[in-house]
């Protein structure tokens, strides 16, 4: 089955462009221009990504995206937003509503990056909780061992999560700020992967902390 990548834009000049972007792409491109109307079919089409503009008359980007983590959490989740609205993108990965922010006008080729990273990131998150979930079924008879665990994964996610969030969004900035200088940017580009590599980390220790609580 292909993965689903949901985008939410409610001007159908953009929905256009995007739907060409990504029409030979492996993974099925769907869009919707209300993100009232997107909230409601959440469950249905189970989005490995989410896409969303910012500003939208019906709800901003960022509220939507924050509903979406409550209805679908492992989604993947990226704002599209102007200058003007950074700040808000920027509260949004501090609250860990928000994977990956890029500006308007965007880059087709760098979105289709960003939007490959957050797909393998998502496969990355589904074979970590494959793991935590054979690794609690081991053990989830021995209570001392399971409390352990939840109070480790409790305290590692407390601590890895936001800082994580808040660096990786400010290496995009240098990233975008460098763009002409070969040298910076291919430093900006490894500490990305790597603060993606702990992040996994972190998901991983969210998963055991939601799973030894049950």
């Amino acid at each position: 089955m292909k993965a689903k990548v949901l985008y939410v834009d409610d001007e159908q000049s953009s929905l256009m462009a995007l739907k060409r972007l990504f029409r030979n792409e492996p993974y099925e491109f769907i869009t919707y221009d209300s993100p009232i109307e997107a909230l409601r079919k959440i469950e249905l089409i189970k989005p490995a990504v989410v896409i969303s503009d910012q500003r939208m008359p019906e709800m901003r980007g960022t509220v939507f995206l924050e509903h979406v983590k409550k209805m679908h959490p492992y989604s993947v989740r990226i704002i599209l937003t102007g200058h003007a609205d950074l700040e808000a993108a920027m509260e949004a990965i501090n609250r860990d509503h928000v994977f990956r922010f890029i500006q308007k006008p965007w880059d087709d080729e760098e979105l289709k990056i960003q939007v490959r990273a957050a797909l393998e990131h998502q496969v990355s998150i589904h074979s970590l909780k494959a793991k935590v979930d054979a690794l609690l079924d081991e053990i989830r008879d021995n209570e001392k061992a399971l409390n352990s665990i939840r109070k480790l994964a409790v305290t590692v996610f407390t601590e890895l999560e936001q800082p994580l969030m808040v660096m990786g969004a400010y290496a995009q900035l240098l990233q975008d700020a460098f763009k002409n200088d070969e040298i910076p940017c291919s430093y900006l580009a490894a500490m990305v992967s790597q603060i993606d590599q702990i992040g996994k980390l972190a998901q991983k220790m969210e998963s055991i902390a939601h799973k030894a609580q049950r």
